[in-house]
């Protein structure tokens, strides 16, 4: 017998060919040889298809789906707390900087805020000194004409 290369367009012709060649053989079995003949090929198809329909199976693909997505939506969590944790880390010297810089503007206020304060209450008392507030006072009363 001839051998045939396999291929999509071959593989028809290929089992047809094979077929036709044991038509005489298979013509002249009997009923107990073709019963263990086709237990035979049952046996051997039988698994592929259970195989081939698993594959087309959609509760299997969807499960097998969801798994993968569950695992590609797990990957991406896990990344992004990566991601989460490297940022709050690299925020940490900013965050001391930014806090080192308001102590000292703190400290420049107060300091500020003290030196305005004695100025102040230097000036106010030298304005409210009781022999200016009694001239403001007269002055007040006796507008005299300058």
């Amino acid at each position: 017998m001839k051998l045939i290369e396999p291929s999509a367009d071959t593989e028809d012709l290929f089992w047809k060919r094979l077929v036709q060649s044991r038509a005489a053989d298979f013509n002249n079995l009997k009923k107990t040889e073709l019963c263990k003949l086709l237990e035979g090929v049952c046996t051997a198809i039988i698994p592929l298809v259970s195989e081939a329909r698993n594959l087309y199976d959609e509760e299997a693909i969807d499960k097998i789906l969801s798994e993968q997505y569950a695992r590609e939506i797990s990957a991406a969590r896990t990344e992004r707390d990566e991601l989460f944790r490297k940022t709050v880390k690299l925020q940490e010297p900013i965050i001391e900087m930014q806090s080192q810089q308001l102590s000292s503007i703190t400290t420049t206020v107060k300091k500020d805020l003290r030196s305005f304060s004695a100025v102040v209450t230097q000036n106010c008392k030298t304005a409210m000194a009781p022999k200016k507030l009694e001239t403001a006072i007269c002055r007040a009363k006796d507008p005299s004409p300058a």
